[in-house]
């Protein structure tokens, strides 16, 4: 079950978020307004100060999409 106040408390932080990152609000946005297909590829790369960096991808199956759809939802 899902704790209400968490949710009110995560809904503060993604505002914030939101504030200070809207470009990538923009993407994700941009993004969620098309159907996912499986054959898609997600990568997400990280780079820390010091420039070290990491990054990985995946390629969105077909058992993938129905989570994948389910989290457009959270807003």
């Amino acid at each position: 079950m899902l704790n209400p106040a968490k949710l009110l408390k995560m809904k503060e932080h993604w505002t914030t978020f939101a504030n200070n990152h809207p470009r990538f609000v923009s993407f994700l946005n941009a993004v969620s307004g098309e159907p996912m297909e499986a054959g898609t590829v997600i990568e997400i790369s990280v780079t820390k100060p010091d420039g070290s960096a990491k990054c990985t991808n995946i390629k969105v199956q077909p058992s993938d999409l129905e989570m994948l759809e389910a989290l457009k939802t959270i807003r």
